[in-house]
């Protein structure tokens, strides 16, 4: 009859050889999940008849390790095996140890001191510990892991030289769309990527629940994208807060929808490493690269993405929605990850962080560079007494443009029309008419150079840029979507009059800085603004002056009080299914939102505004907003005065 050692070689020899014959062959498993497990079983069960027999001397445990970890080079880069393959090595051993299948001896173990940098009140900060050797035998010396930090590093580095761009837009969509899916797969990616959690603390170990309080400084108590974490995987850290890239109320039902899936729910405290989590997080991968690969790029020195990606892009939008202008990214983003919070003012930066800076974002092709755009809804930061609280000139029009959307709104003489002062005389319409004949005119700026373009490429005149060409109709189409907005409101006396009745908007006001030299036209005058009158010649502005007007508007109230509008329209949607408004600009002006914060807005919140919009259904703004502003602006106007980001004029 066969000893036990000799089944045990007659069994590792079967792997070895199944092993090398995958490697022959270029197979990109060397080693399966089950043979795994053998090898790991068949190792420490030699370990344990060393020690029945007397036998576990540290020169044959020695040998013992050294052969499996020769085995495993065949296979595996060091860097896999030392990150991988050695923690189930020595997970095995220990568990045998505290389980009593190995005894602690003179001869496999010694004595090793040990040493607390920050002990707790009452515990020992050094002293000593059996140690068996074969722990040691699956640690790389310190030189080859020097060797391995330095590598890692340097992939790391080439990584931030050569960061990803993401459209924002678009993976925020593909997320959304996710976050409301009943597929836990589907949960687990959208969870991990709106949180910046790992799959296993989303899953089993993590708790995520609606307190606040670690970032006050940063976030005021109750801010609907703020939502308090424990369970870390990688180290028993206190609970912190940490705020979500969708509302945290979204978040809590996604959370509780996977949690209640059979399959998901039998995992609750599993941990990584547990053959059951490892199963999932190979299916939540696989499904990473099928529902995100078009979205999300894979960095520099990686094969494909992982979920692990999502939480490397969580740092950029993160940065983007809530990083205040006067905080360093690295403060703001370690605390997010867990490196180092908020409240360890003695630690230094964690270099570890360094390496999810992997991506950078993207609109349409250029780069995001705003910080804090969703911070601001709050009103953390404090804002200078002499805020410009006045709309903006608009933009230069040209006479024609302006005549002919002049022309194509609809008219407003009749009586019937006049609600409460808001026809053709009132400065409301002046403004919808201003707006709209700049619009048109870019409009057909636009598709005069689309034309000019696809007619040069045709006749052969030039090259023909078809990026371009293209992007020019997707512009113009956008436009003339504004100009059927424009006119939608235009069609609808409840948006004109709901600012006016609940807000008591100065509307003359408003006015009066329409009009070429300030001469307002009264609101009960029933003539209609003229297109010259709209359409004043004024220099050409350029790119730089258009962005420090965005700039200015984003240190506004108005920019605040606009952002914080989108929040209570989605959070007036949840209360209220039966009753939703669309997100407008005609929301934004009847609160007093000026018309650099409008566009600073609608440029930076674009995605935000187009999902929320399209998950109210697929009826255009003037039918499904018919009758419905005015319950909600009054809701919103008690909201924001609450809340101190309005103060209507009397």
């Amino acid at each position: 009859m066969a000893s036990l050692s000799q089944t045990f070689d007659t069994t590792r020899n079967e792997i070895v050889a199944a092993m090398e014959q995958r490697i022959d062959k270029g197979d990109r498993t060397k080693l399966t999940k089950k043979d795994l497990e053998e090898l790991i079983a068949i190792l420490v069960a030699k370990l344990v008849e060393m020690n029945a027999l007397g036998t576990d001397t540290k020169a044959a445990i020695d040998r013992l390790c050294a052969a499996e970890q020769e085995l495993l080079e065949r296979a595996y880069p060091r860097s896999s095996i030392n990150s991988v393959y050695f923690p189930r090595y020595t997970k095995a051993i220990k568990s045998a140890i505290e389980a009593g299948r190995i005894t602690l001896n003179g001869k496999n173990s010694y004595p090793r001191r040990w040493a607390k940098r920050n002990p707790l009140p009452g515990e020992p900060s050094s002293g000593s510990e059996a140690r068996h050797y074969a722990l040691d035998g699956f640690i790389y010396p310190i030189e080859v892991q020097a060797q391995l930090r330095a590598a890692t590093t340097q992939n790391a580095n080439a990584r931030q030289d050569d960061r990803q761009p993401v459209d924002l837009d678009a993976y925020m969509g593909k997320i959304n769309l996710l976050l409301a899916s009943n597929d836990p797969i589907d949960l687990i990616i959208a969870i991990a990527a709106v949180t910046g959690r790992r799959h296993t603390e989303v899953v089993s170990l993590g708790q995520l629940q609606p307190q606040v309080g670690e970032m006050a400084q940063l976030i005021p108590q109750g801010h609907p994208y703020l939502l308090r974490f424990t369970g870390q995987q990688k180290a028993a850290k206190p609970a912190y807060d940490l705020l979500t890239l969708v509302p945290a109320q979204d978040v809590l039902l996604a959370i509780e929808k996977l949690r209640a899936a059979a399959d998901i729910h039998d995992l609750a405290g599993v941990a990584s490493d547990d053959p059951r989590m490892e199963a999932l997080n190979a299916r939540v991968n696989r499904r990473v690269v099928k529902v995100l690969g078009e979205v999300l790029p894979t960095p520099q020195g990686f094969t494909n993405i992982s979920i692990h990606r999502c939480r490397a892009v969580y740092v950029p939008i993160s940065l983007h929605f809530f990083c205040p202008a006067n905080m360093a990214e690295q403060r703001l983003a370690q605390h997010l990850l867990g490196h180092v919070l908020f409240d360890d003012t003695t630690t230094g930066n964690a270099s570890v962080t360094g390496h999810y800076y992997q991506y950078y974002l993207t609109r349409n092709g250029k780069p995001l560079t705003a910080r804090g755009v969703k911070l601001a809804a709050s009103g953390p930061i404090p804002l200078p007494p002499d805020e410009i609280d006045a709309p903006v000139e608009p933009s230069p029009t040209e006479n024609q443009g302006a005549l002919t959307v002049a022309d194509s709104l609809p008219a407003k003489t009749t009586p019937s029309s006049q609600v409460n002062g808001a026809g053709e005389g009132d400065p409301v319409w002046a403004t919808i008419s201003s707006q709209a004949a700049t619009i048109s005119t870019q409009a057909q700026t636009i598709s005069a150079q689309a034309a000019t373009i696809d007619r040069l490429a045709r006749s052969g005149g030039g090259q023909g840029d078809d990026s371009e060409f293209k992007a020019l109709k997707a512009e113009h189409a956008r436009l003339l979507a504004m100009l059927d907005e424009l006119r939608a409101i235009a069609d609808d006396p409840n948006q004109l009059q709901a600012a006016q009745r609940f807000f008591a908007f100065d509307f003359d006001r408003e006015g009066d800085a329409l009009d070429d030299g300030g001469a307002g036209t009264a609101v009960g005058s029933p003539a209609a603004p003229s297109a010259t009158t709209l359409a004043v010649s004024r220099p050409a502005r350029t790119k730089d002056e258009d962005d420090s007007d965005h700039d200015k508007a984003q240190d506004t109230k108005p920019y605040q009080r606009g952002v914080r509008l989108l929040e209570l329209a989605q959070l007036w949607a949840q209360e209220h299914p039966d009753a939703t408004v669309k997100f407008s600009g005609a929301l934004l002006k009847a609160v007093g939102v000026h018309a650099a914060a409008i566009k600073a807005i609608t440029t930076d919140l674009e995605g935000d505004i187009e999902a929320f919009n399209k998950s109210l259904g697929d009826d255009s703004l003037k039918t499904h907003n018919k009758g419905r502003t005015e319950p909600f602006l009054k809701f919103a106007a008690e909201m924001l005065q609450n809340e101190g980001l309005y103060n209507p004029r009397s």
